[in-house]
C-alpha cells in the first residue's frame, strides 16, 4: 500500500512540475516584450490562477514595462507559479481526501 502513496506522490509531483514548465514556457514565448505583461497575465488566467496571482500581487510591481527587468521577472514568476500551484495541489488533495473518507 505504501508504495502505491509513493507511487502517487511522485506522479502528482510530476504533474505539478509540467504545468509550471508548460505555463513557463508559454510566458517565455512571447515576440514581443510591450505584450510581455498582458500575454502573461493570460497565461494565468488560462490557468484559472487570476486571484491567487491577485493576491501574491503578482502583476503589481512597475518591472513589467521594463525589458531590462525580464529575467527578474522570470524568476518572480517561476517562484510565484510554483508556490500558487503548490497550495492549490495541496488544498485539492485535502478535499479528495474528505470526499474518500466519506465514501
Amino acid at each position: 500500500m505504501n508504495h502505491l502513496i509513493t507511487a502517487k506522490s511522485d506522479e502528482v509531483q510530476r504533474a505539478r512540475w509540467s504545468l509550471i514548465q508548460h505555463a513557463f514556457d508559454e510566458i517565455c514565448n512571447v515576440p514581443n516584450y510591450s505584450n510581455f505583461r498582458s500575454h502573461t497575465f493570460y497565461v494565468v488566467a488560462k490557468l484559472g490562477l487570476q486571484m491567487k496571482a491577485g493576491e501574491e500581487k503578482l502583476f503589481d510591481t512597475d518591472d513589467w514595462h521594463d525589458p531590462e527587468c525580464r529575467d527578474k521577472l522570470l524568476t518572480f514568476l517561476t517562484k510565484k507559479l510554483f508556490s500558487i500551484v503548490m497550495r492549490i495541489c495541496s488544498l485539492l488533495c485535502i478535499i479528495f481526501k474528505m470526499i474518500n473518507e466519506v465514501k
